[in-house]
């Protein structure tokens, strides 16, 4: 059985199909053959428009994540600078309306950042990018931490924020909790945002599983507007509201419970919802958990914020940063520091600085002319010479992007806008690392 490339005889080129049998005479010396052929020149012409309509769909998911990334890039840049000279002001003397317009500049800023986010999380989704990291995890401090957030938005709009749990609820579990307190902040924020009075109920409720796990029940119960029948089965879908009123009233991109859905199916769980206008609506989240024991569970001793910064006291940084307001940024944040801090404009400025400044810390920008964030580290690393900690201080944000850094040698991935508090926490930490390996 083969198929042949053929030509008719109007001078056409045809596909045939063809299955030939071998047919040995009675006294086994002649052979004969049964031949039947088939056109699938049309078949053929279908196939060949299905692989070009899936090399052009290839084609267009990359452009679309090369156009995520990119705008991702260009948009975080000026963000960095709004939000970080927005946190600057709310620090000096303001009168009343000042300090109204500042927390107005930064309250924008960061909603404008979370819908940056959320796109991303999506682009993320749909490429099969985003990755589930299971650890061991305390569950009950992980419920803690997350109400805890929400029951400040909770307050602040007159809201009773209660939580419900099982006596018998496992405390030590191994799975993604990151993910698990994004869904929940999503859910139940959806929930605070959606109620003008009354209250928000979470309950969470878990029954074992054939594998020795639990499944986590968790309801998310509101007495908000409520959502009518034929509206939910679509809420789900990306940038989907109820009704465009509703999202003039309430605001938000409609991204909140497609990342969350996926996410769930993600994790091998899922998400129903019931509703009745005026009278709230009820979101059910199922997750499936393995075991731990407590002597898995490694906790991290959280640094206690005093603000002191004499840990950063003599240490050498030196910044690569070709944005001019970003630069800026970075001084204002370390000026009250006891360090020498040293700029470069580009990658081969910041290779031609650290042979002369020696710095202890570099905090590497990844794209900037000249010479890009990642090579000056390549060259840098294959230096015999004392070492310097690298840190990536970048508008890159995929998982793919802290990868490449760290495999060329950087230590630390850090996405902009970035805080004072969060950096002077990077630089603390790495410069306590680098005493240790000075001290031996």
């Amino acid at each position: 059985r083969m198929e042949i490339l053929n030509r008719h005889k109007d001078g056409r080129d045809i596909w045939l199909e063809t299955n030939q049998v071998p047919i040995r005479g009675d006294q086994g010396g002649e052979m004969s053959y049964i031949a039947i052929e088939r056109d699938i020149t049309a078949a053929k012409q279908n196939a060949q428009q299905l692989e070009e309509a899936r090399q052009a769909a290839e084609e267009g998911g990359r452009a679309k994540s090369d156009f995520l990334a990119t705008m991702s890039h260009e948009i975080r840049t000026p963000m960095n600078g709004v939000i970080g000279m927005a946190q600057l002001l709310e620090e000096t003397d303001l009168d009343t309306d000042q300090k109204l317009y500042a927390d107005t500049i930064l309250s924008s800023a960061k909603t404008l950042l979370a819908l940056i986010n959320d796109i991303l999380d999506l682009s993320k989704l749909d490429a099969g990018q985003i990755s589930i990291n299971p650890c061991d995890f305390d569950l009950h401090q992980c419920i803690d931490e997350t109400i805890r957030l929400l029951r400040t938005q909770a307050e602040a709009k007159g809201l009773t924020l209660d939580v419900e749990r099982d006596a018998d609820l496992p405390r030590h579990l191994n799975g993604d909790d990151h993910r698990l307190r994004q869904i929940l902040n999503n859910l139940v924020g959806n929930a605070i945002k959606f109620t003008e009075q009354g209250r928000v109920k979470v309950t969470v409720e878990a029954e074992p599983t054939p594998g020795g796990g639990v499944l986590l029940n968790w309801s998310i119960i509101d007495t908000g507007i409520g959502i009518p029948k034929e509206m939910l089965t679509g809420i789900f879908e990306r940038f989907s509201q109820a009704d465009a009123a509703i999202s003039r009233r309430f605001g938000g991109s409609g991204l909140g419970l497609a990342i969350s859905r996926r996410l769930a199916e993600a994790m091998d769980g899922r998400i129903t919802v019931t509703s009745e206008i005026g009278a709230g609506s009820c979101f059910t989240l199922a997750l499936p958990f393995a075991l731990a024991s407590a002597a898995d569970i490694t906790v991290a001793p959280v640094p206690e914020r005093t603000g002191d910064t004499d840990g950063l006291s003599g240490l050498r940084v030196l910044v690569a940063e070709d944005n001019r307001v970003n630069r800026l940024l970075i001084q204002k944040f370390l000026k009250q520091t006891d360090l020498e801090l040293e700029f470069a404009h580009d990658g081969a400025e910041a290779v031609d600085k650290v042979k002369s400044f020696e710095p202890d810390i570099i905090l590497m920008d990844v794209s900037m002319p000249v010479m890009d964030g990642l090579e000056a580290t390549r060259i840098i690393r294959s230096w015999g010479q004392p070492q310097p900690a690298i840190i990536a201080l970048t508008a890159n944000a995929f998982d793919t992007d802290r990868e490449v850094c760290l495999a060329a040698g950087m230590n630390e991935f850090v996405t902009k806008p970035i805080s004072r508090t969060q950096l002077l926490e990077v630089l603390a930490s790495f410069a306590q690392a680098h005493r240790v390996q000075m001290t031996g």
